[in-house]
C-alpha cells in the first residue's frame, strides 16, 4: 500500500495510474482512445464510483 494524497492505494493501482497519467501527458498514441474511454466511463458512473476491482480492471484497460 502507498499513500498518494490523503488516501492510501494497492502498489499495483499507483503503477498503472502512473503509467497513464504518463501516457496522457507523452501525447501516446492511444491517448484519444484513452480519454474517449475515460469519458465514457465518467457519464456512466456519474455521482459515484465502482468498487476497487472495477477501477483497478478500468486502469488496465486503459494503459492497455
Amino acid at each position: 500500500m502507498a499513500m498518494v494524497g490523503l488516501f492510501w492505494i494497492a502498489e499495483g493501482k499507483v503503477d498503472l495510474s502512473r503509467t497513464l497519467l504518463s501516457r496522457l501527458t507523452e501525447g501516446a498514441a492511444t491517448m484519444a482512445t484513452t480519454l474517449a474511454a475515460m469519458s465514457a466511463w465518467g457519464r456512466a458512473w456519474e455521482g459515484g464510483s465502482p468498487r476497487r476491482a472495477e477501477r483497478e480492471r478500468l486502469l488496465r484497460e486503459w494503459v492497455s
